[in-house]
């Protein structure tokens, strides 16, 4: 949603000009660019890879909801934006690593083809359904399915990593 809905919502309902909308884009690039690798290679030392997925996930799901609960500003969009980026540096690093680390090697390729097909449709479908749950129900409902969403998915996290530990 970061590339498809976020920018017509804050256009929409933040006021924001492409200009502003660019730059907050900007900074998360920036944000990722300077702080992911120092960022990944301490809160490993800390963490599981599946407690730092849930912790992103859940950041991610924060960072929409942010989009609620705050007044329509720059600052507003700016700190989910802030969160957004943490999420995502937490997160997508270790996704496909997860995924690799529960197969064998009699079916790694076939998990991996799998995960790596679930995840390009994601990529294709959710900006098409965000746009149209936006359309048909408004921004608000569409961001409360978000982060919906990202909450059933660090519940899943959170079942994956205590079942690991108990094996």
């Amino acid at each position: 949603q970061i590339f498809s809905t976020e920018p017509v919502f804050l256009r929409d309902e933040y006021a924001l000009d492409e200009r502003q909308i660019g730059m907050l884009m900007a900074f998360n690039c920036l944000l990722i660019v300077v702080t992911e690798m120092p960022l990944i290679y301490w809160i490993e030392k800390h963490l599981t890879q599946l407690q730092i997925v849930n912790i992103g996930t859940f950041l991610i799901g924060l960072a929409y909801a942010l989009l609620i609960w705050l007044p329509p500003s720059w600052g507003s969009a700016f700190i989910s934006m802030f969160f957004l980026s943490v999420g995502e540096m937490a997160s997508l690093p270790f996704l496909s690593t997860i995924a690799l680390n529960r197969t064998n090697a009699q079916n790694r390729g076939r998990y991996m083809a799998l995960f790596t097909m679930t995840y390009s449709t994601a990529h294709i479908i959710s900006p098409n359904m965000g746009l149209q749950l936006a359309q048909g129900f408004g921004y608000q409902t569409m961001w409360y399915v978000i982060v919906g969403f990202s909450l059933l998915a660090c519940f899943g996290f959170a079942w994956m990593s205590r079942k690991s530990s108990l094996n």
